[in-house]
């Protein structure tokens, strides 16, 4: 290792608000999935945590976060996970497991709605998928691509007007 220069050193504690994802709509890439248990409460249920690759529209990185989805009876919960099924487009038509979307969600992408959690207070504001502005997630719209417009490709018969 080289050498340190004290006088380099920073003299006073870096913010983390530099980690944090600016409120918005961003493209989301489900990197992991795993069943996790509550820490110090045997009375909650596991729920899914899900570590998400977080991306402007044009794929440009900005950032990681963790949603964790439960098997709450609650509306909102509720409201969220079936959201999700949605917007992933899921072939979930019946009951199932909360364990069964570990395998299902790696490699899934959806659109999804970023808030700032200001609930720590000053200096500990932290990203979170807001789950009350929105629809919270969203399927991914795709448009086709043409790589040749030109007339003479062209069906009129298909042609709407």
């Amino acid at each position: 290792m080289g050498q340190i220069n004290f006088d380099e050193l920073p003299q006073e504690k870096p913010s983390t608000n530099g980690d944090l994802i600016a409120k918005g709509r961003y493209l989301a890439l489900v990197e992991k999935a795993e069943m996790k248990t509550p820490k110090g409460d045997v009375v909650k249920p596991d729920y899914l945590n899900l570590q998400l690759a977080i991306m402007n529209e044009d794929g440009t990185p900005v950032g990681r976060l963790w949603d964790i989805l439960t098997s709450s009876a609650a509306a909102l919960a509720r409201y969220k996970l079936s959201r999700l099924i949605k917007a992933t487009n899921l072939p979930i038509t019946s009951s199932f497991d909360l364990k069964d979307l570990v395998k299902m969600m790696p490699g899934k992408k959806f659109l999804l709605d970023i808030d700032i959690d200001t609930k720590g207070g000053p200096g500990k504001e932290r990203s979170v998928v807001d789950a009350l502005s929105g629809e919270v997630y969203y399927p991914l719209v795709s448009t086709p691509v043409l790589e040749d417009d030109s007339p003479e490709d062209t069906d009129e018969s298909d042609a709407s007007y």
